[in-house]
């Protein structure tokens, strides 16, 4: 586990990492010779100092295999195997094994709740429509509850409690809020055949029967905030193109977003989040999987990859483009858009206009299951067997190397676990997973 070129300058907005040739000096000398010369040369070349990075600290190696599925949330890391059947969990920076457990189904999604120390571990069996939800202890694996026929859904917790839904939406059943620490159900809402949820954003979510009844309901509490007929008649239905039974339900700004999703063309309805009066629709072609914010625009990905769309009247400001996802920055006026291949695999763009501010040269932003700001990027070097480790200064639009890591797999995970510092986590070569510590401030 090695940080090579401990000592960090900023290579500006042109620099590409190198294509290495020749043989090689040793590890140790090679972190030595790597940040001197690159410190000297660099220096002279900008005309001026390089302001100093703190550089990666390691932290721990956690012994994974190479089909292990690793997930870093906050200080632990979770590993599943055996066809994430069994699960490991390693608390940080100790590395200490906490413990392991195993499970008839795979394990498809987890959730932590720091503050209560309640991990929620969801499994799902797609080919009987089943979904368990246990939530264990998790400092010692120990099962609180359990739950059948249920998944955990939108990621919003409120008072301690999750909201639960039925893992078989084709049929009716129930949503529930329930303590994340003893399954207790604070309260519960009848759903139809197919209902469609949407997250409305802190405390509220969505709820939308095919019939296009809706209501949106106050997490806290089950109360019922606004209801009304959205969607109805089925705004795809007049353009004949076949759009899947059940959109898919999307918030952004107090507007909400109805997605038909159709092979040929893909039909997005809009419409005022208070009284749901419809306020345009609009086309776009092949599939479209998801509609987001990116301030002031509405960034649409899909098979035509992403476009901005005016949030007003459903226009296309920009696109289509190469990127199939966007990572909105701070106001979201800009945004690193990620997905494609080549030169412009990522690039920081001005979601107003489109316009790329930098191209990333295939810098591209490591995992993170919290979808926080994509602070710490990752590429990979023709010829050599590692990555660097960057980090994004979306305010001076560039990109500053931080270290080469050898021997890594270009597979990283990055979680803010305080304030001040990030773990970030990537699987070796040859399958082991290593942990650094990057201090932000």
């Amino acid at each position: 586990m090695r940080a090579e070129g401990a000592v960090t300058v900023d290579l500006g907005t042109d620099w590409e990492p190198r294509v290495a040739t020749g043989p090689r000096p040793s590890a140790w000398r090679r972190v030595i010779a790597v940040g001197a010369v690159l410190a000297a040369v660099l220096a002279g070349i900008l005309g001026g100092s390089a302001a100093p990075r703190p550089a990666l600290i390691p932290v721990v190696s956690i012994p994974t295999g190479i089909t292990d599925t690793v997930t870093l949330v906050g200080d632990h890391v979770f590993v599943r195997a055996r066809n994430a059947t069994r699960l490991d969990v390693y608390s940080l920076p100790t590395g200490r094994h906490l413990w392991r457990l195993g499970w008839p189904e795979s394990i498809d999604t987890l959730r932590v709740d720091a503050t209560l120390g309640v991990l929620l571990v969801e499994t799902f069996d797609i080919t009987r429509l089943a979904g368990t939800v246990t939530a264990l202890e998790l400092g010692t694996g120990r099962v609180l509850w359990r739950s059948d026929g249920l998944v955990s859904v939108l990621g919003q917790e409120v008072d301690g409690a999750a909201l639960l839904a039925p893992a078989d939406p084709s049929r009716a059943g129930q949503v529930k809020l329930v303590d994340v620490r003893t399954g207790a159900v604070r309260w519960s809402r009848a759903t139809a055949q197919s209902t469609a949820l949407g997250d409305d954003g802190p405390g509220r979510f969505l709820l939308r029967s095919p019939a296009g009844d809706a209501q949106v309901v106050e997490l806290r509490t089950g109360r019922v905030l606004t209801s009304g007929l959205l969607g109805a008649p089925d705004p795809a239905a007049a353009t004949k193109l076949d759009p899947d039974p059940v959109p898919w339900v999307s918030i952004v700004e107090g507007q909400v977003f109805l997605v038909y999703g159709a092979d040929n063309a893909s039909v997005i309805a809009a419409y005022d989040g208070t009284t749901f009066k419809e306020r345009w629709r609009a086309t776009e072609d092949g599939r479209v999987y998801w509609v987001a914010g990116c301030g002031p625009v509405l960034c649409v990905g899909g098979e035509g990859g992403v476009v901005g769309v005016d949030p007003a009247t459903g226009a296309r400001r920009w696109g289509p483009t190469a990127w199939s996802g966007a990572y909105p920055i701070g106001d979201g006026s800009r945004a690193l858009m990620v997905g494609a291949t080549g030169e412009w695999a990522s690039a920081l763009v001005d979601t107003a206009t489109g316009a790329v501010r930098v191209p990333m040269r295939g810098w591209a932003p490591a995992e993170s299951a919290t979808a926080a700001d994509p602070s710490l990027l990752t590429v990979s070097e023709v010829g050599r067997l590692g990555v660097w480790i960057g980090v994004l200064d979306a305010v001076r639009a560039r990109v500053s190397p931080v270290s080469w890591l050898s021997g890594i797999a270009n597979q990283c995970q990055q979680a803010a676990a305080d304030p001040g510092y990030t773990y970030l986590a990537c699987q070796t070569t040859t399958g082991g997973t290593e942990v650094w510590r990057y201090r932000s401030v």
